[in-house]
């Protein structure tokens, strides 16, 4: 090994680390039970505010559909009514019938836009997704739980030329 020459040597004394004891914190341990409070308590505030935000908490109707197929529908997808989301497709089942079974739970909040005459239209786009929409005219009651209705499809084209040849 190589020896620096002197003047780049660093002298014994400098070398010699300085030990001062620092002075302990005062109530350490409660600061540290203090944060560790704080962060829990902010922890439950976020989930309980992102649960309440996706509306686990909110009081829903349930609606069952009836189709002959599911193609395009899945489980999560927004039912709209006038373009605004209402509702979402809750679960998707084959009856003993073999039709469609499409549970949908709407927000207590808009159930009163649902009736007993709505009519449900799947609209399947040429491009894009599927969509469930509503068109109502009486008033579901207060407290009916389901209502079994009729889906009609529709496709729907953004070429006139094409949405004629799919009506025929």
């Amino acid at each position: 090994m190589e020896e620096l020459p002197k003047s780049a040597q660093i002298p014994p004394e400098a070398i010699q680390a300085e030990t001062t004891t620092s002075a302990p914190i005062p109530y350490l341990q409660f600061k540290v039970a203090l944060l560790l409070a704080l962060t829990l308590v902010l922890s439950v505030a976020f989930v309980g505010y992102v649960l309440y935000a996706r509306g686990v908490f909110e009081t829903t109707q349930s609606v069952v559909l009836v189709s002959d197929d599911s193609e395009g529908i899945s489980v999560g997808m927004p039912v709209t009514f006038a373009g605004f989301a209402i509702g979402r497709v809750q679960r998707i089942e084959l009856g003993d019938d073999a039709k469609v079974r499409i549970r949908v739970t709407v927000s207590q909040r808009d159930a009163h836009w649902l009736r007993v005459s709505s009519v449900f239209t799947i609209e399947k786009a040429l491009v894009g997704g599927t969509d469930i929409f509503i068109a109502s005219h009486p008033i579901l009651k207060q407290n009916q739980q389901s209502v079994t209705s009729r889906i009609t499809r529709r496709m729907t084209a953004n070429n006139p030329h094409q949405a004629r040849k799919s009506r025929r």
